[in-house]
């Protein structure tokens, strides 16, 4: 059971709480809450999606979601590395005065390799490093912090780009951003986008950032260096440098994680 901070309410994981959260007491929580609360307002509408997909199915649909799965079959072999564990870290990865998501110091380091644009990147950071996080992993003295590292081969460096253009002026706002890329896609507009999810910033100076890629220099030494460890597909995860076989499958994650804490 984890308990409301503000009014002493019990809920049963963190992620009913963080919705309790902004029905109950918006007008008292800080930017980290906030953020928060809009993962757990997106994870209740996607339940109720998921409901309404399976209603969709059963009254005739089979034949569209054959189709579909065979679909995301075929674009699984493009872009998901082969569910078999890969090479682990050979080459040194570069985290130094990267943004980081948990404590700096923790046991446990995740490095992802991912690209904005691939579907299967946005389902790790949904469903597997938002759970992470609401079971207390990146918290203070859960014992494992988190690095995201770019390999655009699907199409998304402009995205990686303005991404490290934010994480040059406020590293813990790159993760504000990092989640509303995946989120919402940069369709409107990447310095629109960075305004809109970020407080605070020089967005003049952010724009000249996108606009020139000064920060492109980051992006391909990140996909470089990916190469180097044989990475060939995203997203491909590292834990403590040993490659994750399937990183959208939980229990591995977490089995792997809980062996590295012990």
């Amino acid at each position: 059971m984890t308990e409301c901070e503000f009014c002493g309410e019990e809920f049963e994981n963190k992620a009913l709480m963080h919705y309790h959260w902004g029905e109950e007491h918006e007008d008292e929580l800080n930017s980290h809450q906030k953020e928060k609360v809009k993962k757990a307002r997106r994870k209740k509408e996607e339940e109720k999606q998921e409901i309404t997909a399976r209603r969709k199915k059963l009254a005739g649909y089979g034949l569209f979601g054959t189709l579909s799965i065979l679909v995301v079959g075929f674009l699984a072999l493009q872009i998901v590395p082969n569910l078999t564990a890969g090479p682990d870290q050979t080459e040194e990865f570069p985290l130094e005065d990267r943004p980081v998501y948990g404590a700096e110091d923790a046991n446990v380091t995740i490095v992802e390799f991912g690209d904005y644009t691939c579907p299967y990147c946005a389902e790790f950071e949904f469903e597997i490093k938002d759970r992470l996080e609401d079971e207390g992993y990146f918290e203070e003295d859960g014992g494992v912090n988190f690095y995201y590292l770019h390999f655009p081969i699907v199409g998304g460096e402009d995205e990686a780009v303005a991404a490290e253009c934010v994480a040059d002026q406020d590293k813990d706002q790159f993760w504000d951003f990092h989640y509303a890329l995946f989120e919402q896609g940069s369709a409107g507009g990447l310095a629109e986008l960075a305004e809109a999810e970020t407080e605070g910033l020089d967005y003049d100076e952010l724009g000249q950032c996108i606009d020139n890629r000064d920060t492109l220099s980051i992006v391909n030494n990140d996909e470089e260096v990916g190469y180097q460890n044989e990475v060939s597909g995203t997203p491909t995860v590292f834990i403590n440098g040993e490659n994750v076989p399937n990183p959208l499958d939980y229990s591995q994650m977490e089995s792997m994680i809980e062996r590295e804490l012990d």
